[in-house]
């Protein structure tokens, strides 16, 4: 854990002091890379499921659930979700799903995407059916790619600054405020998620 006496203003403080409850779910250690310590600072509640062992099928229903219940309080929040299956070694949770081969790390990770969305399905699925969820933002994207050796002198698996490791999906469904509908191919990265969250919820 490093920069613990830092104070980062980020968008669950800004939603919090609009009235907002936030919770945060993972399936993944947070302590792998120093995440609880902010944690505890940028959120109301977080989960932990470390019996999903990284299956984002489990952890997406236990939050499913949590989030039923927090909605059905009728006060606006913020659910933080971090899925784990689509991660190196890119190993198959549930071979019944793949998709691909398993010779070669492009092959693995067209499994283990295609996993994830399934397990993305069936949450939004079991979510449908909620009051709020009509009126409810929802952003899906990716923390990083990987780079598959696409370059010389960047070996596959080693991170780089090249778009194929740096460029991220973002994914905006629902109350989108001022933003247009449709897709932009312009490059995005995480810094792009806060600030689009932010002016959805109202703030600039």
């Amino acid at each position: 854990v490093q920069f613990v006496n830092t104070r980062l203003f980020c968008y669950p403080d800004a939603l919090r002091a609009a009235g907002y409850y936030s919770v945060f779910f993972t399936g993944n250690d947070p302590d792998w890379d120093g995440q609880r310590a902010w944690l505890d600072r940028w959120y109301d509640e977080y989960h932990y499921y470390p019996e999903a062992e990284e299956d984002d099928r489990i952890t997406l229903e236990h939050s499913a659930r949590r989030i039923r219940e927090i909605g059905r309080t009728g006060r606006p929040f913020l659910a933080t979700l971090v899925t784990a299956s689509n991660h190196a070694p890119f190993r198959s949770r549930d071979p019944r799903l793949d998709i691909a081969g398993q010779d070669t790390a492009r092959e693995r990770i067209r499994n283990t995407v295609h996993f994830t969305d399934v397990a993305l399905e069936r949450f939004f699925d079991s979510l449908r059916r909620e009051d709020w969820y009509q009126k409810t933002l929802i952003v899906v994207y990716g923390d990083h790619g990987y780079n598959l050796g696409e370059r010389a002198g960047s070996p596959a698996g080693e991170r780089s600054g090249y778009v194929e490791t740096s460029w991220v999906p973002l994914v905006f469904s629902g109350q989108l405020g001022a933003m247009a509908p449709g897709r932009d191919p312009a490059p995005v990265s995480l810094l792009d998620v806060a600030p689009t969250i932010a002016e959805a919820a109202g703030y600039e």
